[in-house]
Parts: structure tokens; sequence; C-alpha cells
């Protein structure tokens, strides 16, 4: 996937072919015969405000309005003036909410159909690149000094500076460096010039989960989209799988009646001999042929079907997505650990052979995933 990162404080930029799957990031200079698919862009944080709250909540869909409720509260405009996102840690008594707040007129020059995130969380991204997953960055722009203090790639402080003179020992500097006279580490990027950090950790978004996009849904409206369709998808396994025990049932009688005829004639013939054997198992092979010969493709409602079964014993959080066209089916879910994922893709394999898989784990620890696979 070619991505082209924007820098907009900094007008820096970046572009970069990103394997989400193998977290490989490669900086391309000569973009000639190659297609941009995406553009990620950072807006400044000086033109963001920030809240952190804890809500002691389990339940996702009372977080948000807990959220909402909270920011009516806090925020001196009108909350139909803004857009905000934001992003969840679980703690012991429910969650840590870490909110973005933009003006919407901020937003407009964005082109649209792109991802409009922000300068601090791509140094999340960048640290962790780096190995970095608690700590502390200074970035230096132009106009002025962004502080970021995190945790296990969580967000605790951003603040914006117009200067400073002292810093904290054991933090990291970033941006344009060039000139100052700490003595800090300096976080950087494979292009080695600290001033691209904000573009390099861009390019990191498909790679890690963390972050916020203005011109997408909080994660909660996607869960709350998305349990429909889940819905939707498990009644519809239902009906299929009620329809299918009704069809076993006829098709069980009319073999019965089959079989009885079998052994009817078969006694029938063999009665003069003195010899008799199992129908049965005088039958066996002759129907394993014909059932070799006469095979027909599986329809896609048996394929249902059995996905059906698998996803219920092995046990797999939810499947999202399922995609069948001829010899090819497409799964898409979520796994709530990598054993789990893993006893699911054994149980698959063994009846759909598995042809290419992607999955990666989100920050909050749960494994997405998609498997191609094939059936005949």
């Amino acid at each position: 996937m070619i991505i082209k990162a924007i820098d907009t404080e900094l007008n820096r930029y970046l572009i970069g072919d990103i394997n989400p799957i193998k977290k490989d990031v490669k900086i391309i200079q000569n973009i000639a015969n190659k297609r941009v698919s995406l553009e990620i862009y950072s807006i400044p944080s000086y033109k963001l405000t920030f809240r952190k709250y804890s809500f002691p909540t389990k339940k996702i869909e009372f977080l948000e309005k807990s959220l909402k409720t909270q920011l009516k509260l806090d925020l001196p405009v009108d909350i139909d003036e803004v857009e905000y996102r934001y992003i969840t840690k679980p703690n012991k008594n429910g969650y840590d909410v870490f909110c973005v707040i933009a003006k919407k007129e901020d937003l407009k020059n964005f082109p649209k159909k792109t991802i409009v995130d922000t300068d601090f969380f791509s140094l999340i991204r960048l640290a962790k690149f780096n190995g970095v997953s608690d700590g502390i960055i200074y970035h230096f722009t132009d106009k002025n000094v962004i502080k970021v203090r995190f945790k296990d790639s969580f967000p605790l402080e951003v603040r914006v500076f117009n200067e400073i003179y002292q810093i904290e020992e054991n933090a990291y500097l970033s941006g344009k460096i060039k000139g100052l006279n700490f003595k800090n580490r300096v976080l950087n990027n494979p292009t080695a010039e600290p001033i691209n950090n904000v573009s390099f950790g861009l390019l990191l978004k498909p790679v890690y989960d963390i972050g916020v996009d203005f011109f997408k849904k909080n994660d909660t409206d996607f869960i709350k989209n998305n349990l429909k369709s889940l819905l939707y998808l498990t009644l519809s396994l239902i009906i299929l799988n009620f329809v299918f025990f009704i069809n076993l049932q006829v098709k069980n009688y009319e073999l019965k009646k089959i079989k009885e005829k079998e052994k009817e004639i078969f006694y029938k013939y063999w009665q003069t001999s003195g010899k008799i054997y199992s129908p049965l198992t005088q039958a066996k092979g002759i129907l394993k042929n014909l059932k070799l010969k006469n095979r027909k493709k599986t329809d896609k409602l048996t394929l249902l079907n059995k996905l059906g079964r698998l996803v219920k014993y092995s046990g797999i959080e939810s499947i999202t997505r399922v995609y069948i066209s001829d010899n090819r089916i497409v799964i898409e879910g979520f796994a709530t650990n990598e054993n789990q994922f893993k006893k699911f893709r054994k149980r698959l394999n063994r009846r759909f052979p598995i042809n290419e898989e992607e999955n990666y784990i989100q920050q909050s620890g749960k494994l997405k995933f998609k498997i191609e696979a094939t059936y005949e």
C-alpha cells in the first residue's frame, strides 16, 4: 500500500510502501510508475484541545454518552461546533479516555477521502516503532514546542508551549532540533532527519492501532454499526441451520426407503444361494464410487452452515465479514487473543485449505484477521 504522509505544520511529507502485517515501512524516493493509495495528514496540536477522563463503566455504549455529557460541561463552545475523537484504555474500574477536540472550520481545508490524524499521535507511533512505549517527547516546530507524555503508548499529557528553556533529562527531542542546546536523546526515523518524525509517524498509522481520524467515526460507532451486521449474520445462520435440519430429515427418510428397497431386492436375489450378505456391506464400495463420480461443488448455503459451526466450536470472538465466490472464501473478524485465532485457523484449514492470511494485534489486545481459503 503506497501512502503519502503530510506534516502540515512543518510542511514536510514522505511517501512509503507499507505492509501492516509485517510492520514494514519502505520510504520511496521516486514515485514514478507508482500510484498513491492513501493520503494521511496531521493537524497541528496548537489547533487542538485535549481532555483526559476516567469513566467507571465497562459498557462501551455508556462510555460514549458519558463522554459527550462531560464535554458539554467542559467545553467553552457549543459541542456542535467541534469534532471530537478519542482512544480508550481499560483500567480496573472502567476506561481511561484521551479525547482530542478540533473546530469544524479547521477541518474544512483537508481533502475528503483522506485520513486526518494528529502530530502527537504520530510521535507516539514513532516511539513505539523505536521500541519506546513509555516516555516524554518534546517536538520543536517553527512556531512552538509540543510536549507529549505517554505510558503504554497511551497519551497522558499533551501541551503546547511558545518556547521552552528547560526539559526533563529523560525526555526525547524531535523536530527542528538543529542549534538547540539540550543534550537529550533524539527520537529519529529511518531518514535520519528528526524533522521528518511526524511524517514518518503518519506512515506508521496502518501499522499500529494508535491514533484517531477526524474523518472517521469513533470506535464505539463502528462497533454499533457492525453489531447489526453480526446480528443479521447470526439470524441467517440460525435460519440456514433450521432449513438444513429439515432438509436432512427429508433426505434421511428418502435414504431409509431406498435402503429398505435395496435390502428387499438383495434378499430376493440371494434367497436360493444359501449365503446372505449384508446389503450395506455389499453396497458400500459402489456407493462410494457413485459419490465420487457425481459429487457436486458445495453450494454457498452449505458453506455458510459449515463456517457457522466452525465459528461456534472454535470460540472465535466475532466474524465481521464473509465473502463467498467460486472456489474462494474470505473471512474477516476479531479474536480475543492469538491462541484463539490459531485454534480457529487450525479448524478452518482442515476443511478449507488456506491460501492467504493477514492478522495484527490492536492496541486493545484483540487480534484482527483476514483469511482467504478455497473450497471444492
